[in-house]
């Protein structure tokens, strides 16, 4: 490598200009000087300037089937040992909920995977290469007695996990595979998505969801406030359902988004139950979990999230119940959606 940089300094540190580059490895040594003769040399010393990991790839990047050994493959220019953390995810989006979400923790081979719901964190932490067999989530299982780690150089220092896995029925048909990792120092490589994977053959793959019913109907209920029951449905089965919507709103006006509105969202991945806010917007005083103990709200409608619910009427139908304790100023009209 050529010489980077050389000084003369009379004091005891000295800044480089321009900046060292980040993912190099630097050699230095220092000669006092007491202006008519320069001492010996010091010992050479290194160290690294430090770079962000990096998602490098996942083997194989595409494909279909139920059980399958992954190979994900993380970078680091300063070292595999400087690789902290990793994660694995497949699922319709980058949500981690209702997802098959998987932990790695190379410098001690720790493996872990999430809950159906990720506020509630790990279900379970495990070592590569363990014979006990651990349990699955409802989306997916992990065989650590068929998972291994390894170490490579490519230019950059790669460390590449192989995960056997099964996939279950609460993940059926086309996935994203998403990745991210972080190093000692604290710097992330953000969520990135490395590939598609197929877990299992769908009866309509592209189909939308359909909306079956509403209770009351639309345009037969008035007053002040009342349960409102949505039925929707999926040719691919009811795991396949994301998201509900429903808009309250005058005749003619914006279902989306729809700013002085009572839209209601429900998250079927994450359980999350919104309005928008006045603006049209989202923030945290008009978000919660369905079941909570919370009323949600904004100047047009305020929504009970203790009384509401949602169930599964058959393989394909999910029915959602929610509650509007009130609706103001509105001559409101309910229309659904199903994004």
């Amino acid at each position: 490598m050529p010489l980077q940089h050389y000084a003369v300094t009379a004091g005891t540190s000295f800044s480089p200009n321009p900046a060292l580059e980040g993912g190099d490895l630097y050699y230095w040594y220092v000669i006092a000087n007491n202006g008519p003769a320069a001492g010996p040399a010091s010992p050479i010393w290194s160290f690294w300037v430090t770079g962000a990991a990096s998602n490098a790839s996942v083997s194989p990047q595409s494909g279909q089937g139920i059980t399958q050994a992954f190979t994900f493959t993380f970078a680091s220019p300063n070292g595999a040992q400087d690789i902290a953390w990793t994660e694995m995810e497949f699922n319709y989006y980058n949500v981690g909920s209702g997802a098959c979400f998987i932990g790695f923790w190379p410098g001690n081979g720790q493996v872990a995977l999430m809950s159906d719901n990720a506020s509630n964190g790990w279900l379970w932490v495990g070592n590569l290469g363990q014979a006990q067999a651990t349990a699955a989530n409802s989306q997916c299982s992990v065989n650590l007695a068929a998972s291994s780690m390894a170490a490579v150089s490519a230019g950059q220092v790669q460390v590449q996990v192989t995960l056997a896995i099964t996939f279950l029925a609460g993940l059926p048909g086309p996935q994203q595979i998403w990745m991210q990792a972080g190093n000692n120092a604290g710097t992330t490589a953000p969520w990135q998505q490395m590939g598609t994977w197929t877990t299992s053959a769908v009866a309509c793959p592209g189909c939308a969801p359909v909306p079956v019913s509403e209770a009351p109907p639309n345009g037969s209920w008035s007053g002040a406030g009342g349960t409102f029951a949505y039925r929707f449905s999926s040719p691919n089965g009811r795991s396949y359902l994301t998201e509900l919507t429903a808009v309250f709103n005058q005749p003619g006006q914006p279902l989306y988004m729809a700013p002085g509105a009572c839209r209601v969202e429900y998250n079927l991945l994450t359980n999350d139950l919104v309005i928008e806010n006045d603006a049209g917007g989202y923030d945290a005083t008009v978000e919660t979990k369905l079941g909570a103990g919370q009323v949600i709200q904004n100047s047009q409608c305020a929504v009970n999230a203790a009384q509401s619910s949602i169930a599964a009427v058959d393989a394909n139908t999910n029915a959602a119940i929610a509650e509007a304790a009130r609706l103001v100023g509105r001559a409101a009209v309910a229309r659904m959606s199903v994004p």
